[in-house]
């Protein structure tokens, strides 16, 4: 069985995501072959070299959008010929539209999609078909191209929803939340009630979308009455105009913050984290904010997307407007004062059972023809 994954994502760092990858390729058999494709390279050696124990091929072929698809055609038609994929597994983006035809015409026809994004216009969510732009109706034939995929998997009851409004119900579809390692066992017996500052903590990639922006806002609205939190940010880098924004909004607010930047491993910085904030304008499904949940961490999110799947409103966090920074600050506040309100109940360990997904996957892969 040969797979090609076109992941339209760019991997900057060990994360959630490429530890799903690992685990699905540490169940195929010795006679399968994995490739994955990516837009750009991967940044991460620790990532680069588990998939190297696995015999993972990796390629880079920017292929995120149905434009990478036109102009690296012959490319991919070369990649396609070489590999002779059985499968072909498309993850973020949507070269598809030109992509899943070829594919057919190949004789390829076990093809999957995973929904890892929400349909926006702009930096917001799409409610309706009316709401799509007539270019967006054409290159998805009105929505008969989804037809093609043999399964297309959804990583949220959010985005499988919005799909069905959208472009109407199918019998290919199936709703799967990726795993997430759980914390280990001797992190879950500390206890970070006597620590001072506080500390509050974003995972999140240097875009608007994000909404970042939105938060640190918040901050320096909670700033200007209290000075008893430090802001730890990771996975933003150095050198992105908007990346630069956000630092000189810190220092002239005179926030208390730490710069992680890119790193793989985020468990240190979870153990000291006192509350995990999610200001996204829109999410299909934050694992970050999922894997804090895990390490009984109450969660500020955006009311948007999957995050309701995951914060439980007044159990295991709190749910704000998305770009409500007053809301973001008063909840924060209110957690900072009063972590005791919150009953944390809310379990999300039998969602993002990593096995499970793996296994779900890998079922589908080997279902017959």
């Amino acid at each position: 069985m040969n797979i090609l994954y076109f992941m339209g994502m760019t991997s900057i760092k060990y994360g959630a995501l490429e530890r799903n990858i690992v685990a699905l390729a540490k169940k195929l058999d010795t006679s399968d072959r994995l490739m994955l494709v990516y837009h750009s390279p991967v940044r991460s050696n620790a990532y680069l070299e588990d998939l190297r124990k696995c015999n993972v091929d990796t390629t880079y072929i920017p292929s995120t959008t149905y434009v990478d698809a036109i102009r690296n055609f012959k490319q991919i038609v070369r990649l396609l010929s070489s590999f002779r994929p059985d499968i072909v597994h498309f993850h973020f983006g949507n070269s598809y539209l030109i992509l899943l035809p070829l594919c057919r015409l190949m004789g390829i026809k076990k093809t999957y999609l995973t929904v890892h994004s929400c349909i926006t216009r702009g930096n917001h969510d799409v409610a309706t078909r009316n709401e799509l732009g007539a270019k967006t109706k054409l290159l998805h034939w009105d929505g008969h191209v989804f037809n093609l995929f043999r399964t297309i998997f959804f990583v949220s009851q959010y985005t499988l929803h919005q799909f069905e409004a959208i472009w109407g119900q199918r019998k290919n579809t199936f709703q799967i939340y990726l795993g997430i390692t759980p914390p280990d066992k001797s992190y879950l017996k500390q206890s970070k009630k006597t620590q001072n500052p506080k500390r509050i903590t974003c995972i999140a990639f240097a875009s608007p979308i994000k909404g970042v922006d939105t938060l640190v806002e918040a901050l320096h609205i909670l700033r200007q009455s209290r000075n008893d939190f430090v802001f730890t940010l990771i996975g933003f880098d150095d050198e992105s105009p908007f990346s630069r924004d956000i630092r000189q909004k810190l220092d002239s607010y005179n926030i208390q913050y730490e710069w992680a930047g890119i790193t793989d491993n985020t468990t240190p910085y979870l153990m000291k984290t006192d509350i995990y904030c999610q200001p996204s304008r829109t999410e299909a499904l934050c694992l970050a904010a999922a894997e804090a949940s895990l390490y009984g961490i109450p969660v500020v999110a955006s009311a948007t997307g999957g995050l309701p799947e995951i914060v439980h409103d007044g159990d295991n966090g709190r749910l704000c407007p998305p770009e409500d920074t007053r809301a973001f600050a008063d909840a924060i506040g209110n957690i900072l004062d009063h972590p005791e309100q919150l009953p944390m109940q809310y379990d999300t360990r039998q969602l993002f059972d990593m096995n499970k997904s793996t296994d779900t996957i890998l079922a589908s892969y080997r279902q017959p023809s």
